[in-house]
């Protein structure tokens, strides 16, 4: 029998793929990761504007154009100050909304959304390497999507994600996770079980170390947390691939070193910064006082982690000196520090964990003072990652039937307490009335909320809370500026002038005092003390138009015309489209009997702005001046219409009306002003007269003696009540 011709083998199929590490695997998490978050994060797209996003969005021109954003303002310490790369990403949401608040809030949440996948990607492959594959190698990639999860919904980083400027966590956090997942890429190795190993590919190669470079380049860009990464890179380098810092530093020391140059970046950025004006350094706050402050601060964030609850979206510059509660948080600290210096060197893994959580927080949580804030909970957005992950870890380890459905309970938990939380941030009044019953004597806080209730026409809750932030800091110069502005919608004018001498004592080179000292004592009649305040602002920004402008009116007001009209000019040269300079200069020309100049000005002024009610209001006073008394009682007339409250127009209509012989429509304006404003001697004599006119003796009488008592010395009240009680006699004596 011949021999049979050998068959060829069939090839070894490849080992079944889990569904874990499939693309659809990674597809659906994707999916659910950015679903889970879009809930809890679904009330967040209509919170205003808060706190130093006024400073970094609204007021920050660098924004305005992408060619400017590079360089964001400098020496001030608002919060994009020395970090271009938030600033860029605010100029990006500029460009394509403006100031518009859903895009903002997308552009966080998005940023979060990436930073979350990274971070699952991170996990999943430490779970791989040799350290800890045994234990969770079968389960790593729902078990990381787990962990991220856990990580992305904690209440603890709705601050990082809601507050807009606070994105800057948010940005660095998704470049720290990048630098490390590039570098683990760049460093991992073809699992021994494969058959034949291919050849790593000049591309993979270059791409994943550029990828971890560029992604550390552009995290010292977005905050100077960032500064641990290449120590942190180091120290994973030597828990997870090498073994020893020896042969970390043997086998990648390229890498390693490279990272480090990037510090060069972080140098540049804080030079540029200006040292954030004086908000970090020792010249406001010692550096032994910041440290002693920083142990209950890193106590509450660690309880804070564990037991969500009692979240305090500002906790001020408070320095926290009280014995029974800075002890036992420091030696807890301590404890806590002692034991991961032990770890590092018995137990690498945890070792690693407590590494994480130290080091990101070293920068702004150590013995460099940031004295505007000396505690906040967004500091805690990447160190969250040393508890959320073990946490997930420990429970697959000793519970592991039960893992999966505990991890999607605290998952739950975790999203509603975040949605709630953000519940909070609805409105800035809620956000700073929720901070003040947890931190009453938060002077910030106090301030803050003081103001949000002015904003909402609260006066009186105003005062109270202005005031309690005085009691608590007498030297808060913004605290008596707010009372201040309260006192004066309040009509109570000699407080508000005296808290505001306060204020600028307290604080000279405030523009914002200065100028609300002038505004009161204008309110209060006093133009000198006006006129002293207003010369002091100008003095600090000539360049000022408003500054220029206060000064022009209040000369005006005190009819030093020549000297009002050069300021005038000046006020012209720097907004000459402002609808209300143009209306105040048309009044100056109208006073320096010069009517015919001004009504071009103001109809030019009309075309831009034609429901002015001031600017129809004065040139309807100037066309009554030139002789154009149809059209200007018309101009008058609409002025009006658009605003009823405007006591001047309706005295100049009431005198054109007068004048016209529409008597019984100048006393309705008359009588109307009266409601208005307090009555003069002037125009209770004009309604006596008319009222007289009219046959109306009794109240015509009555009118003009009121007239006199308010001024006495008043000659056409006195005339005509003389004239009126001459024509009475006379015709009772017919």
């Amino acid at each position: 029998m011949p021999a049979s011709t050998p068959q060829p083998r069939a090839p070894t199929p490849p080992p079944p793929t889990s569904f874990w590490e499939s693309p659809a695997a990674f597809v659906l998490g994707s999916i659910l990761l950015f679903a889970a978050l879009l809930a809890a994060y679904s009330n967040t797209f209509h919170v205003p504007f808060l706190l130093d996003d006024a400073d970094s969005i609204e007021l920050n021109p660098t924004i305005k154009s992408l060619a400017t954003a590079w360089l964001p303002p400098s020496g001030s310490g608002i919060t994009t100050s020395g970090r271009p790369l938030l600033n860029l990403s605010l100029a990006i949401n500029y460009a394509l909304h403006g100031t518009s608040l859903p895009g903002y809030h997308l552009a966080n949440l998005l940023i979060h959304a990436l930073a979350t996948l990274t971070l699952w990607a991170v996990i999943r492959r430490t779970l791989r390497q040799p350290a800890l594959a045994p234990r969770f190698s079968t389960h790593a990639t729902p078990l990381a999507w787990c962990a991220a999860a856990l990580w992305a919904l904690h209440p603890l980083q709705t601050e990082s994600v809601t507050y807009i400027v606070q994105r800057a966590e948010s940005l660095v956090g998704l470049f720290y996770f990048l630098t490390l997942y590039g570098f683990i890429r760049t460093v991992e190795k073809t699992p021994a079980s494969t058959p034949t190993p291919p050849a790593p590919s000049l591309t993979r190669l270059r791409l994943w170390p550029a990828l971890t470079i560029i992604s550390c380049l552009c995290g010292m860009a977005s905050k100077e947390v960032m500064a641990s990464a290449p120590l942190i890179v180091f120290l994973y380098d030597r828990t997870f691939v090498s073994g020893s810092f020896s042969a970390a530093w043997r086998n990648h020391k390229k890498l390693h070193l490279s990272l480090a140059a990037t510090w060069l970046l972080l140098l540049a950025c804080i030079l540029q910064s200006g040292g954030r004006g004086t908000t970090v350094g020792y010249a406001q706050v010692a550096w032994w006082e910041y440290a002693l402050t920083q142990a209950p601060a890193i106590t509450g964030y660690l309880w804070r982690a564990v037991w969500p609850a009692n979240l305090i979206f500002d906790y001020g510059a408070i320095l926290e000196k009280t014995t029974h509660v800075v002890i036992p948080s420091a030696l807890f600290i301590l404890s806590l520090l002692g034991l991961a210096i032990f770890s590092l060197r018995r137990w690498p893994l945890a070792g690693f964990a407590f590494a994480w959580l130290f080091l990101i927080l070293a920068p702004t949580s150590s013995i460099i003072p940031i004295s505007s804030q000396t505690a906040a909970e967004h500091r805690m957005y990447l160190p969250l990652a040393a508890l959320a992950v073990p946490v997930a870890l420990l429970l697959y380890r000793f519970l592991p039937r039960a893992t999966f459905p505990l991890l999607a309970a605290l998952l739950l938990a975790a999203g509603v307490r975040t949605h709630h939380r953000n519940h909070d941030y609805r409105s800035e009044l809620a956000l700073w009335e929720d901070t003040v019953t947890r931190l009453p004597d938060n002077v910030r806080a106090l301030t803050n909320l003081g103001s949000a209730l002015f904003r909402a026409d609260r006066f009186e809750e105003s005062t109270h809370y202005s005031r309690e932030a005085i009691r608590y800091l007498p030297t808060h110069a913004d605290a008596h500026r707010n009372l201040a502005s309260a006192l004066v919608q309040l009509r109570r004018l000699p407080e508000a002038v005296a808290s505001l001498e306060r204020a600028v004592s307290l604080n000279p080179d405030s523009i914002l005092c200065v100028t609300a000292l002038g505004n009161a004592a204008t309110d209060l009649g006093d133009f000198e003390k006006a006129l002293q305040s207003y010369r002091r602002a100008y003095e600090l920004d000539p360049r000022s138009a408003v500054n220029a402008f206060n000064l022009a009116t209040t000369l005006m007001s005190l009819d030093r015309m020549e000297e009002s009209g050069r300021y005038f000019a000046q006020a012209l040269a720097l907004a000459p489209d402002d609808s209300g300079l143009l209306s105040n200069y048309a009044t100056w020309l109208r006073r320096s009997d010069r009517p015919a100049e001004a009504i071009p000005i103001l109809e030019k002024a009309l075309i831009t702005f034609p429901r002015s009610p001031r600017l129809n209001s004065n040139l309807g006073t100037c066309l009554m001046l030139t002789g154009r008394t149809a059209e200007g009682i018309q101009k008058l007339e609409l002025s009006l219409q658009l605003d009823p409250n405007l006591p001047q127009t309706r005295f100049s209509l009431g005198s054109a009306y007068a004048e016209t012989g529409r008597t019984p429509e100048a006393i309705t304006q008359f009588e109307a002003l009266l409601k208005l404003s307090p009555p003069t001697a002037d125009l209770l004599t004009h309604l006596g007269v008319l009222y007289a006119q009219t046959g109306r003796y009794t109240e015509a009488a009555t009118t003009l003696r009121h007239a006199i008592k308010l001024d006495p010395s008043h000659p056409g009240a006195r005339r005509n009540l003389e004239a009126l009680q001459a024509f009475l006699r006379e015709q009772s004596s017919r």
